[in-house]
C-alpha cells in the first residue's frame, strides 16, 4: 500500500505469505485475510508523495477546545466514534482551496465541536483560535492575538490593528485580511490560521418566513469580512464554522462548504455504548453492580437515537454511573421512553435540561404547518428516501425539504439502493415528537410516493441489486398504495429481511399478507414468495402452512412444464430448493437428494455457483443423516468449504466448518470436532450473527455432554436457549429443551426431563421434523412407559419408528420396534 500499488494485488500477496507460513497455525487461517469492495471496485488508500505525519491524530492530551479562555469540554478521544467520513470530508474541503472553510451544522450535541477538535489535530500546520460565545470585531482580534503571541510580526500588526479598530471599526476587514494574506497567508511557515467560530446559532435569528436564519444586525458586518478575508485564492489560513442551523449572509456564506453532521449509525452507537462500559468498569463499576445496570443498557441506542450528546448523558452519566441509584436510572430510562412517545418532560433536572436545550419542539414550530405535514409524512419510511422522491411529497404538501435540513429536523444520509445518491430521513429525535399518522394519511401518502420510490430503487429491473430492507420498505408501501406490482416484484425479499430482522412468525404472517393481497388482485403468486413464506413458516414450527404453501408451488412448476410452457428459473430454483428442505424435515431422503440435485441444476444454467455450492451443502446434510459421513465430508470439503473461503459469504463459510465439525462429532472424533466449532465460534461473534453463535454452542455443548461435563453443557445448551427464543426458531428451541432433558437425565432430575421432553416433542410435531419425531419420541416413548401410560408410549413410539424408517436407519427403528414389543 506504500508504494501505491493495486489493493487487491496487495491482499492476494498477503494471503500467499499467510499461505506459505512456517507455523500452522497462521497457515490454518490464510483464508481470512479478505478485502471487501462496493459494486464500483476499491480506489486508492494512499495518494499523493508526501509523507504522513508522525504524529498522532489524538496527540492533545486535553480534551477540550480553549475558548476564549475558558476550558470547555469535549468528548474524549476515546469516546469520539462514528465521524470517519464527516472527518475526511472537512479535511479534504479544508485543503483544496475551494472554500475558505467548513460549516459544521446539524442538531444540538451531535458532536460538531468534537469534530472541531479532531480537525484541530489533524493539522498541525494550523494554528487554532477558537471564537465562542462573544464574536465581535475586537473578540476575534483577541483571540487571534492569543494564538499568535509568539510570532512578532502578527503581534505586532494585531496590536495596532486593535487600536485602528477601537477607533475606527469600518477598518476590520482591511485589518484582518492584511493578517490573513500577509503573516498569516502562507501555512509552510506554521502561523496561517484556523480560525473556530464555534456555536454559531448564538448570533442568528429565525426567519419566520420560512427561509434560512439570519445573522442578527449587529454582526453580520463582522461575520461577512471575516468570511471575505479567509478567502482561499490568496491565503492559506481556514476557517471551521460550528452551528446548529446554516445561515444567509447576502450570499457571502457560500464561501463556507456546508457539512450537515446525522445521527450516529447503529454500528458507532453500539461502539460507544462498548466504550462506556470499559471506563466505567476502570471507574471501579464491579461486575455485580454492572450485572444490576445490564437490562438498562439495551434501552440506550434506541433512546438516545444516534444523539451522542444524549447516548453520553443517559449511559455513562446515569445508567453507568454508581453515583446514580438503580430504581433512578430506571426512572430516568422510562420517563425517557414516555418522552419519545410525545409524553411530558423527565424529571430529572439533567435530563430535562438538555432536551429543553435542543428544542425539538420549538424546531418543529419552526418548520410552520406545511413543514410540520412534511415531517409527519417522511415518518412513514423506515429507510432514508432519495432526495428527488423526498422533494415530490414536499411539493404535494407545499413545503421544502431543505427547511427541514436547515432546522435539523431532517438530516442528510447516503441512499441504500445508490451510496452515490444522497437521500433524506426525520431526525430520529423529532420523529417520536411527531404526530403519529393514520391509516387513511398513510394510504394516501404511499399512493403519492410508492411508484417513485419503486423506479428510484431499481423497479422491477433492480430486483437483483436492491437490498432487502428496501424490499421490505417497497412491499409495505405497494400494500398500502393497493399496487401489486411493487408487492408482486419485493414480497419475496421482505419476508427474507423480516426473518433476519425479527422473529419467523412475523415473517410468515407477513408473506401470507402478501400472497393473500396478490390473489384478490388476481395476480400469480411468485414461487419465491411462496417459497421464503413457506421456510419462515416452517422455521415458526407450522408445518402444515409450509407444505401446503410448496405444494402449491411445486404443483403449479408441473402443470408448466406438463404443458411445455416457459418457466421462471430463479423463482423455480427457490421454490425447488425449499421443497428439498421440507422433504428432508420430513425424512423423505431420496426425494430430498433429488431436489437439491435439481436446484443446483437449475442455479448452474444461472451461471450462480453460490446456489450450486448451497444446494451441493443440503446435499451432504442428507447424506449425513443417512450415516454416509465419508462422502458427506468429500462434499463439504473438497467442494463446498473451497468456495466459501474463495468467495464468501463469511457466515456460509462458517457454517460449513460447523457441518464438518457435527460430521466429526457424529463419528466421534470429538478432538476434531471440538477444534473447529471452538475455530467457529469467534467468526460468529464476529458477524454479530447469533443463529450461528447459538448453533455452535449446541455443538460444543453436545461434546461436553458425551465426555460427561453436565455443569459445563448445561451453561451452553441455556446460552443457546437465550439466543433462539427471542428469535422464535422452533426448531432450535425444541432440540435445545431436548438435549436439557438429557443434562437432567444424568443429573437424575427426572421431573425436568420428562416436563422438557415433552416441549421439546410438542414442537417437532407440529413442525413435522422426522428427526425430532424420531429421536425425542423414543426418549418420550420410553418415559411414558415407565409412567405405565402405555397407550400413550406406543402411539409416541410407532411414529419415532416410522420416522426412523423415513430417514433410512433402519437399525434404530428396529431398536424402537423391539420396545414397542416389551410394551405390548
Amino acid at each position: 500500500m506504500a508504494s501505491r500499488d493495486d489493493l487487491a494485488d496487495a491482499v492476494a500477496q498477503a494471503r500467499r505469505e499467510l499461505l506459505n507460513e512456517a507455523d500452522e497455525d497462521r497457515r490454518h487461517n490464510w483464508h481470512l485475510a479478505r478485502l471487501w469492495l462496493g459494486s464500483k471496485g476499491g480506489g486508492p488508500i494512499v495518494g499523493g508523495p508526501r509523507r504522513r505525519a508522525m504524529m498522532p491524530a489524538n496527540r492533545s492530551d486535553k480534551e477540550f477546545l480553549i475558548k476564549n479562555r475558558q476550558q470547555v469540554p469535549v468528548a474524549s478521544d476515546r469516546m469520539f466514534v462514528g465521524r470517519r467520513r464527516e472527518l475526511q470530508t472537512a479535511l479534504r474541503m479544508l485543503r483544496n482551496g475551494s472554500h475558505a472553510g467548513v460549516l459544521l451544522h446539524g442538531m444540538g450535541r451531535l458532536g460538531k465541536s468534537s469534530l472541531a477538535k479532531r480537525i484541530v489535530n489533524r493539522r498541525p500546520d494550523l494554528r487554532p483560535a477558537v471564537l465562542f460565545e462573544h464574536y465581535g470585531a475586537l473578540d476575534v482580534l483577541a483571540v487571534l492575538n492569543e494564538a499568535l503571541r509568539d510570532r512578532p510580526a502578527a503581534r505586532e500588526l494585531l496590536r495596532h490593528g486593535t487600536e485602528l479598530i477601537r477607533r475606527d471599526p469600518g477598518r476590520f476587514e482591511d485589518v484582518l485580511t492584511d493578517l490573513t494574506c500577509g503573516p498569516c497567508a502562507q501555512a509552510a511557515d506554521g502561523m496561517s490560521i484556523l480560525l473556530i467560530i464555534d456555536d454559531l446559532e448564538r448570533t442568528l435569528e429565525a426567519d419566520l418566513a420560512g427561509g434560512r436564519h439570519r445573522v442578527v444586525p449587529v454582526l453580520a458586518p463582522i461575520l461577512r469580512a471575516v468570511l471575505r478575508a479567509f478567502d482561499p485564492t490568496r491565503t492559506d489560513s481556514r476557517l471551521i464554522v460550528t452551528s446548529r442551523f446554516p445561515f444567509t449572509l447576502d450570499g457571502a456564506e457560500g464561501s463556507l462548504f456546508e457539512l450537515q453532521l446525522p445521527p450516529l449509525s447503529a454500528a458507532a452507537q453500539r461502539k460507544l455504548e462498548l466504550r462506556q462500559i470499559n471506563a466505567a468498569i476502570e471507574k471501579g463499576l464491579t461486575g455485580g453492580a454492572l450485572e444490576e445496570r445490564s437490562h438498562l443498557l439495551d434501552a440506550i441506542p434506541s433512546i438516545a437515537r444516534g444523539n451522542p450528546g444524549l447516548q453520553d448523558l443517559i449511559g455513562s452519566k446515569i445508567v453507568l454511573s454508581e453515583a446514580v441509584a438503580v430504581n433512578d436510572a430506571v426512572r430516568v430510562v422510562q420517563e425517557m421512553q414516555q418522552w419519545l412517545r410525545r409524553g411530558s418532560l423527565p424529571s430529572d433536572a439533567e435530563v430535562r435540561a438538555f432536551l429543553e436545550d435542543l428544542a425539538i419542539n420549538t424546531l418543529i414550530e419552526l418548520a410552520g404547518p406545511t413543514g410540520k405535514l412534511l415531517l409527519q409524512a417522511l415518518t412513514l419510511f423506515r429507510l432514508p428516501v432519495p432526495i428527488k422522491v423526498a422533494e415530490k411529497l414536499a411539493l404535494r404538501e407545499r413545503s421544502s425539504v431543505q427547511h427541514g435540513r436547515d432546522l435539523g429536523l431532517i438530516d442528510l444520509l447516503d441512499d441504500v439502493f445508490d451510496t452515490a445518491v444522497k437521500a433524506v430521513a426525520v431526525n430520529p429525535l423529532a420523529r417520536g415528537r411527531l404526530p403519529p399518522l393514520t391509516v387513511h394519511q398513510s394510504e394516501t401518502i404511499a399512493q403519492a410516493i410508492a411508484r417513485d420510490l419503486f423506479d428510484a430503487w431499481g423497479g422491477v429491473a433492480g430486483d437483483d441489486d436492491r437490498a432487502l430492507s428496501c424490499d421490505l420498505e417497497l412491499t409495505q408501501l405497494g400494500l398500502l398504495a393497493k399496487s401489486s406490482e411493487i408487492v408482486e416484484t419485493c414480497a419475496a425479499g421482505a419476508v427474507s429481511c423480516i426473518q433476519q430482522e425479527n422473529t419467523a412468525a412475523t415473517a410468515a404472517e407477513f408473506g401470507q399478507t402478501a400472497i393473500y393481497f396478490l390473489e384478490q388482485e388476481g395476480r400469480t403468486v411468485p414461487w419465491r414468495l411462496l417459497s421464503e413464506t413457506a421456510g419462515a413458516a416452517a422455521t415458526n414450527g407450522d408445518g402444515a402452512t409450509a407444505d401446503a404453501l410448496i405444494d402449491r408451488g411445486v404443483a403449479a412448476l408441473r402443470d408448466l412444464r406438463k404443458r411445455d410452457l416457459p418457466v421462471d428459473p430463479v423463482g423455480a430454483g427457490f421454490l425447488i430448493f425449499e421443497h428439498g428442505k421440507r422433504l428432508f424435515i420430513r425424512g423423505q431422503i431420496d426425494q430430498a437428494v433429488t431436489s437439491f440435485e435439481e436446484a443446483a441444476e437449475l442455479a448452474k444454467l444461472r451461471g450462480k455457483e453460490i446456489s450450486v455450492t448451497v444446494a451441493r451443502q443440503a446435499i451432504a446434510d442428507c447424506l449425513a443423516t443417512r450415516r454416509q459421513t465419508d462422502e458427506a465430508l468429500r462434499i463439504l470439503e473438497e467442494e463446498v468449504l473451497p468456495f466459501f473461503e474463495r468467495s464468501g459469504p463469511m457466515q456460509f463459510h462458517a457454517m460449513t466448518l460447523s457441518k464438518i465439525g457435527a460430521i466429526h462429532f457424529s463419528r466421534g472424533e470429538l478432538d476434531d470436532a471440538l477444534k473447529i466449532h471452538q475455530q467457529v465460534l469467534p467468526m460468529a461473534d464476529r458477524l454479530g450473527d447469533l443463529r450461528l453463535r447459538a448453533f455452535t454452542l449446541a455443538k460444543i455443548a453436545d461434546i461436553h455432554l458425551s465426555r460427561g461435563e453436565l455443569s459445563e453443557a448445561r451453561a451452553l445448551y441455556e446460552e443457546r436457549l437465550q439466543i433462539v427464543e427471542p428469535l422464535k426458531e422452533a426448531g432450535a428451541i425444541a432440540n435445545t429443551l431436548w438435549n436439557l432433558a438429557r443434562v437432567d437425565r444424568e443429573e437424575s432430575k427426572f421431573e425436568d426431563e420428562f416436563t422438557r421432553t415433552v416441549a421439546a416433542y410438542d414442537i417437532v410435531l407440529k413442525l413435522g421434523g422426522a428427526e425430532g419425531i424420531a429421536v425425542i419420541g423414543r426418549d418420550l416413548g420410553e418415559m411414558l412407559a415407565a409412567g405405565k401410560r402405555n397407550e400413550e408410549a406406543l402411539e409416541v413410539l410407532r411414529r419415532s419408528a416410522e420416522a426412523f424408517r423415513r430417514l433410512g436407519r433402519e437399525p434404530e427403528a428396529k431398536t424402537v420396534d423391539e420396545l414397542i414389543q416389551r410394551i405390548g
